[in-house]
């Protein structure tokens, strides 16, 4: 029975049967081909492990916004998410570079977000012993919050680039963040224009139940593990 409803495909680059090695080329010819399907988009996973031995490292040669900048150049149409840690970057640095893949991808760029802390991620960026559960569920979500707050500092007609009138932007349509909070501090704006999508696609994923809340009120795409389909489809459905 037709509900409706719009079915989304996608495809993630953290499969490991992949086997791209390091070769680009084979991973452009991937994307190419699920976009050439119909796919809607595709996950390119990210880990900064603190051994050579770890297997994100084997599923994923490259830097995943890296990657992402590239793929844009030999695509035209499908989505492009890329991993970003919450601990390897800060807000503003990421939100930037977000916003600048938008622009360079013509508004196909997406960050995905995890909820779930890597093991030892942590002892690569000055904190050996990482955060404890609560605190890395209350700074990842103060995190987003700045990230999406920073994406919408510009309104979309504030750059005017009027070289005549010597006018580079309308100060009413630019907002500052002042965000001071628990872990963050961000004045703002981003000197990155408003995405052509708006906003880059916030996918969440690693999420345990008391992180549905976020997700619903932030994320534009929820990845779910198998166990947790059921109880959010009781819960939101």
């Amino acid at each position: 029975m037709d509900n409706g409803a719009t079915m989304h495909l996608a495809v993630s680059l953290a499969d490991p049967s992949l086997e791209t090695g390091l070769e680009f080329s084979r991973l452009a010819g991937f994307v190419q081909k699920a976009e050439a399907a119909g796919l809607d988009m595709v996950l390119l996973a990210d880990a900064a492990p603190a051994s050579e031995s770890e297997a994100a490292n084997k599923r994923m040669p490259f830097e995943a916004t890296t990657l992402l900048a590239a793929l844009a150049t030999v695509t035209s149409r499908i989505g492009l998410v890329a991993a970003a840690s919450t601990i390897a970057h800060q807000p503003y640095n990421l939100a930037r570079r977000f916003a600048s893949l938008d622009v360079i991808s013509h508004g196909r760029s997406g960050w995905n977000a995890t909820m779930t802390q890597a093991p030892r991620e942590a002892a690569n960026f000055s904190r050996p012993e990482g955060f404890s559960p609560n605190d890395f569920r209350r700074r990842s979500e103060e995190y987003i919050g700045i990230v999406q707050g920073l994406w919408q500092g510009w309104d979309a007609d504030a750059l005017l680039f009027d070289q005549s009138g010597g006018r580079f932007h309308d100060p009413e349509k630019m907002h500052l963040l002042e965000h001071k909070g628990e872990f963050f501090s961000v004045r703002g704006p981003l000197n990155v224009a408003r995405s052509p999508q708006d906003t880059p696609v916030l996918v969440l994923s690693g999420l345990q139940e008391s992180d549905f809340d976020i997700a619903t009120r932030t994320a534009d795409v929820i990845l779910l593990d198998g166990g947790l389909v059921e109880g959010a489809t009781e819960r939101y459905d």
